[in-house]
């Protein structure tokens, strides 16, 4: 694997099953056991191949090439799987549905043309998904991602159209010191 590579968090791994190596695997997959169709990555680029992986009362459960016992399995709890961005085939995604691979560094203009940052971090705390961007003074804030922030998405042209107002930009143009903004974003990242 390259690098520079975009890749797609699709698994997590959990805890072990039994005493032969076997773990819980969280799948991020639309269908979980498609998981064994591509050859994952962790964080630092090792790869691993799935030996075999089925379902057990709604829990998946995965044996990897190489983890054999309880003790190697152990290792592995927490650990953070990827695939290849490529081994994703488009037609798999519904309208507008899109990696977030394919997302981070998309640059913002709002309607009138005022450019807002790149997206560098796409997040999801359980109230729904915001998108994190960066403006050219390198200052983060966050963006909801939802259908009235988020008006077109064009990948081809490497950019993303919003509504600053929906998104609770306006607050930070708005010159009047008596003016308090009311939007919770854009939140500044400590």
């Amino acid at each position: 694997m390259v690098k520079s590579e975009k890749l797609v968090l699709i698994a997590t791994i959990g805890t072990t099953h039994g005493l032969k190596g076997e773990v819980y695997v969280n799948s991020y997959a639309s269908n979980p056991v498609d998981l064994g169709r591509y050859i994952l990555y962790s964080d630092d680029a090792k790869e691993f191949k799935i030996l075999d992986i089925y379902q057990n009362n709604k829990r998946l459960i995965a044996t990897f090439d190489g983890i054999y016992d309880i003790h190697s399995a152990e290792k592995l709890r927490h650990l953070k799987l990827y695939a290849r961005r490529q081994d994703f085939k488009d037609e798999e995604l519904e309208e507008d549905e899109f990696f977030n691979a394919d997302l981070e560094e998309l640059e913002t203009f709002d309607l009138q043309g005022k450019y807002w940052g790149k997206i560098c971090g796409i997040y999801d705390f359980g109230a729904g998904a915001v998108l994190e961007l960066k403006d050219s003074k390198e200052k983060k804030f966050l963006i909801p991602f939802t259908k009235s922030t988020v008006l077109s998405v064009n990948l081809k042209e490497n950019k993303i159209l919003i509504d600053s107002v929906s998104a609770g930009l306006d607050c930070m143009t708005k010159k009047d010191k008596n003016h308090e903004c009311q939007s919770s974003f854009p939140g500044d990242i400590p």
